[in-house]
């Protein structure tokens, strides 16, 4: 999993520079990662690592309502869009342009 994200941010960095959403999606995979596989986080409560996990989320939410053409641009990445499926709701919301309703809906 990891090397595979590590390929895609080595494709996109090839290409063009990085959205800050891309860098902030980056950031949340990576962590989410973390709080998933490291055993520092073993110790602590479901309630102390769930307020970790929820704190990236909103990160994450917060960065997508940025730029909504940011936004959309990387959710045509079909790996993207299966990982961040479950925030549809939430994006559906806020977002108003006809291409971002059609692309979450």
């Amino acid at each position: 999993m990891e090397y595979v994200r590590n390929l895609e941010g080595m494709a996109r960095n090839n290409m063009k520079k990085n959205t800050e959403v891309e860098d902030t999606y980056e950031k949340y995979m990576d962590r989410q990662e973390d709080l998933l596989n490291n055993p520092l986080y073993e110790k602590m409560s479901n309630e102390e690592i769930r307020s970790l996990f929820e704190a990236n989320e909103e990160r994450m939410k917060a960065s997508l309502l940025v730029n909504e053409d940011e936004t959309c641009g990387l959710l045509f990445d079909p790996i993207v869009f299966g990982q961040l499926y479950e925030m549809f709701g939430f994006l559906r919301k806020h977002f108003k342009s006809p291409l971002s309703i059609m692309l979450i809906v």
